[in-house]
């Protein structure tokens, strides 16, 4: 129980030391150009950072997110399964 107490005591006072989460990618948004970090299980867009961060210097279209590559991409779903497609010259491939 005190290994308990002692572990959570250590959870709640040390800071963190990411503030990002591992499921995030940062984008240009289409119509703004603002670096916008998508969250990669939900689809969204959330607020902007207000730290440095690395973002695409393309800008991806409304509904699709970019890779640490810089490349849009997009699932599509055919049928009853989803398929990965990036954005190649302007077309989705």
């Amino acid at each position: 129980m005190q290994f308990f107490i002692i572990i959570l005591y250590l959870m709640t006072s040390i800071p963190p030391i990411f503030t990002a989460s591992p499921y995030e990618r940062f984008c240009r948004h289409v119509k703004s150009g603002d670096c916008l970090a998508v969250d990669m299980w939900f689809g969204q867009y959330k607020a902007q950072r207000l730290f440095p961060m690395k973002c695409s210097k393309i800008p991806c279209p409304e509904g699709s997110k970019c890779d640490d590559g810089e490349a849009c991409w997009k699932e599509i779903k055919e049928l009853n399964k989803f398929h990965l497609v990036k954005l190649i010259d302007g077309q989705w491939k």
